[in-house]
C-alpha cells in the first residue's frame, strides 16, 4: 500500500532525539497555535534554527516514569480492547510526502477489524488538584487535542485512540483513573485543514503574532471545542512578510568609524597641559553621540506615531465590546444570584421535610453545602441529600444514646461541629478516660489523707505516752529512770552532778513544742507538768 508518509528508521535514540529538529512535531504544532502551556511559538523557532537549546527535561521524575510506563500501558491497552492490533516501532519517525516538514513519531499504530488504520497516543498525567481532573473531564485537553490532529495530517490515518493515565496521591497511596477519548478522522476534517494552513503560514512566514493562535492575518478558533470561525484582520500598511519594513541607514559605516575613533582616544596619553584638548576631544565625541541620538529618538517618534494611533483606534473599536462583556458580566452575576436565592429556598423546603424533631439541634444554615448550588445538582440530587443527611442523624442520635448519660452532653456538642459520628464517639471515650482518671486521682488522694491521719495520730499517741512518763518520772524524784535503749543511746557514766529544778513557760508551735520536747529527752533533762 502506498502510504502519504516517508518511514525514517533511527538506529538509537540519540539519533531519533536530533532527526526530530528536521521538522515540526506533534508537540511543535501545539506550540506554534499557542496550544502548548510549557512552549510559545517563539521559543520554537529559536529551537529550530540553533538560537536556542531546549531544555533536557528527560531525567524529570515524571518524564522517566512515563517513557517506563509506556510499554506496559500499551500491552494493558491489548488487553482491554483485543479487536485492535497493536504495533509499534521503536526510534521511527514518520515524515509526511505532501509536507515534508511535518513529522510524526507515534506511541502505537492501530488496526480495526475492518482493516481501518489508527494512531495510539499514551498520556500520563500527575493530578495535583482537583481543577486538572476537570482538563480532562469530558474533552482532551488543547494541547495534546493539537497534537493528535497533527499526527493525523502525517499519517492519513483515519482515527485516534487516545488513553489517559490519570495519577492522584492520596496519602500513601496511588490512584490512577484510565480514560480513553476515540477521535475519528471524518468528524474532524474542518480543524484538520485550518491545523494545516497555520503551519504552512508559520513555516513560510515565521509569523510570530500574538499568542493568540494568529496565521498570517487571520485570528482563529478551533472548531472542536469554540465554535469555530475566521475573523479576517487586514493591514494595509506596506509589509515586507507580514512585518514592518526594516529601517535603511549606513550603520557598517558608523559602526566602523566609532570603533575607529574609539581605539584612538584609548592610545592617546594626556599631560596636565593637555586639558584644554581633552575637554575638547569629548566634546567632539559627545556631538557626535548626541547627533546620532537625535536621530533615533525622532524616527522612534515617526514609527510609534502611526502605532499609537492604531492603538488608539482598536482601543475604539473594542470599546462597545468591552462594554458588553461588562454588561454581561453584570447580567450573569444577576442571574447566579436569582438562581442562588432559588436554590436557597429549595434546600429550606427539604429541610424543612426531613429535619423532624432534630430541628432545635440543627438550624437550616449548617445544612446548606456549596456543592448544592452548583446547576448539575438537581433537585432529585438535593432532595435525595438532604433526606439522607437526616437518615444518618437520627442514626448516629441513637448511637450517641448509647453513651453514659454524664458525658452525652458534650460529645453531642462535637457532633454539632461537623456532624462526624466517630469524632463525638471519640470525645465521649475521651471524656470516660478522663472520669476514670480523676476517679482513680481522687482515691489516691484519700489513701494518702488517710495515711497521713494515722501516721498524725501514732505521733500524738507518742506524744501522750511520753508527757504520762514524764508524770511519773517527776513524782519519783530524784531517781533517775533511764530511757529504753532502743529510743535513746547509752551516753558515757559521768560523775554524779547535783539536780537544779526550774519552773518556766514556753509559748511555740505545736511542731516547735514537740522539737522541744524531744530535745529535753534527748538530753536527759527532766521535765514536768506544773501543778
Amino acid at each position: 500500500m502506498n502510504e502519504p508518509f516517508t518511514i525514517i528508521e533511527n538506529r538509537d535514540h540519540a539519533s531519533w532525539l536530533k532527526a526530530r529538529t528536521y521538522g515540526i512535531g506533534g508537540s511543535d504544532a501545539s506550540a506554534i497555535v499557542g496550544m502548548n502551556p510549557y512552549k510559545t511559538n517563539i521559543d520554537l523557532f529559536e529551537e529550530k534554527i540553533g538560537r536556542r537549546v531546549p531544555e533536557d527535561i528527560s531525567d524529570k521524575p515524571y518524564v522517566r516514569y512515563g517513557t517506563l510506563a509506556e510499554e506496559h500501558i500499551r500491552a494493558l491497552f491489548s488487553l482491554d480492547y483485543p479487536e485492535y492490533k497493536v504495533s509499534y516501532h521503536e526510534n521511527r519517525i514518520l515524515r509526511s510526502k505532501a509536507y515534508p516538514f511535518l513529522q510524526a513519531s507515534l506511541d502505537g499504530e492501530l488496526e480495526d477489524e475492518n482493516g481501518r488504520k489508527g494512531i495510539l497516543e499514551i498520556k500520563t498525567t500527575n493530578i495535583l488538584q482537583s481543577m486538572q481532573y476537570e482538563k480532562w473531564k469530558d474533552r482532551i485537553p488543547d494541547n495534546y487535542y493539537i497534537q493528535v490532529l497533527h499526527y493525523l495530517l502525517v499519517t492519513g490515518y483515519e482515527f485516534v485512540v487516545l488513553r489517559a493515565h490519570l495519577l492522584g496521591n492520596w496519602g500513601r497511596d496511588k490512584r490512577t483513573t484510565v480514560k480513553h477519548y476515540f477521535i475519528e478522522r471524518s468528524e474532524v476534517e474542518d480543524d484538520l485543514k485550518m491545523l494545516l494552513e497555520i503551519g504552512r503560514a508559520w513555516r513560510k512566514n515565521r509569523n510570530f503574532g500574538s499568542m493568540w493562535r494568529v496565521a498570517g492575518n487571520h485570528l482563529y478558533c478551533f472548531q472542536k471545542y469554540k465554535g469555530g470561525y475566521k475573523m479576517e484582520l487586514m493591514i494595509y500598511s506596506p509589509t515586507e512578510n507580514e512585518r514592518l519594513p526594516e529601517i535603511q541607514w549606513n550603520f557598517e559605516e558608523i559602526k566602523k568609524y566609532a570603533a575607529e575613533k574609539a581605539e584612538y582616544y584609548q592610545n592617546i596619553v594626556y599631560t596636565d597641559a593637555d586639558v584644554k584638548d581633552m575637554k575638547s576631544d569629548k566634546a567632539d565625541i559627545n556631538k557626535f553621540i548626541n547627533a546620532l541620538e537625535n536621530v533615533r529618538k525622532q524616527k522612534k517618534k515617526e514609527y510609534l506615531e502611526p502605532y499609537e494611533v492604531f492603538e488608539g483606534q482598536v482601543k475604539e473599536a473594542l470599546l462597545p465590546l468591552r462594554k458588553t462583556v461588562a454588561l454581561i458580566t453584570e447580567k450573569m452575576d444577576e442571574v447566579e444570584e436569582q438562581y442562588r436565592e432559588a436554590r436557597k429556598a429549595k434546600m429550606e423546603e427539604f429541610y424543612y421535610k426531613y429535619v423532624d424533631n432534630l430541628q432545635p439541634m440543627v438550624p437550616f444554615n449548617k445544612t446548606i453545602k456549596e456543592e448544592y448550588y452548583k446547576r448539575a445538582f438537581t433537585d432529585k440530587k438535593l432532595e435525595q441529600a438532604y433526606s439522607d443527611f437526616f437518615d444518618r442523624l437520627q442514626e448516629d442520635m441513637k448511637a450517641l444514646e448509647q453513651l453514659p448519660e454524664r458525658f452525652r452532653d458534650k460529645a453531642l456538642l462535637r457532633y454539632m461541629e461537623d456532624f462526624s459520628l466517630s469524632a463525638a464517639l471519640q470525645e465521649g471515650k475521651r471524656l470516660e478516660e478522663l472520669d476514670k482518671l480523676v476517679e482513680e486521682r481522687r482515691k489516691q488522694q484519700e489513701e494518702e489523707r488517710e495515711a497521713r491521719r494515722i501516721e498524725e495520730n501514732r505521733r500524738l499517741e507518742v506524744a501522750r505516752e511520753a508527757q504520762q512518763q514524764q508524770k511519773i518520772d517527776v513524782k519519783q524524784e530524784p531517781v533517775q529512770k533511764e530511757e529504753p535503749k532502743a529510743e535513746i543511746p547509752q551516753e558515757p557514766q559521768k560523775p554524779q552532778e547535783e539536780v537544779f529544778q526550774m519552773d518556766f513557760r514556753v509559748w511555740g508551735t505545736r511542731e516547735q513544742i514537740l522539737e522541744l520536747r524531744q530535745y529535753l529527752i534527748n538530753n536527759q533533762i527532766k521535765f514536768g507538768k506544773v501543778e
